[in-house]
């Protein structure tokens, strides 16, 4: 598509703009969308049949364009209700920590793995351990428990 400029002073422009060739105010070949959005931001510029160009106008062309909403699939439904029934089934990690329990380095070890460090502050809690590295509180619980870490 070939522009136009309608820019005041400008409308019989001959010469380069912006890597565009124009003779009397109307580019001698085609332009890409590139070509037009750059040059329009310069100068007022419309197309061979007078629609206003520029990336500004397509903003405001689009003012009325609404995106389509699409309901949730039912697939979607089924994982969130699938997720709900897990989460209410599985009793709270703190009824599982036993104050009885007398924890091995290896079964500390896999808390960390599966529940990290938030597992191993639960059961660190009741017998007052408390730290910010999981290696520190797998030392203290056993510590607390009486035990001896592997360390020693």
């Amino acid at each position: 598509m070939k522009l136009r400029i309608v820019e005041p002073g400008w409308e019989f422009y001959t010469g380069p703009f912006s890597g565009v060739m124009f003779l009397n105010g109307v580019s001698t070949r085609d332009v890409t969308k590139f070509e037009e959005d750059r040059i329009a931001a310069s100068v007022r510029v419309v197309s061979e049949d007078g629609q206003a160009v520029g990336a500004a106008n397509d903003i405001i062309r689009g003012k009325d364009l609404r995106a389509e909403v699409v309901p949730e699939s039912a697939r979607a439904d089924a994982e969130s209700e699938k997720v709900t029934v897990e989460a209410v089934q599985e009793p709270p990690v703190a009824k599982k920590v036993s104050d009885d329990k007398v924890w091995t380095q290896e079964e500390l070890e896999s808390v960390a793995d599966s529940r990290g460090i938030a597992g191993l502050r639960e059961i660190g809690e009741p017998l007052g351990v408390r730290s910010k590295s999981i290696k520190e509180l797998i030392d203290g619980i056993i510590k607390a428990q009486g035990g001896q870490t592997s360390a020693e």
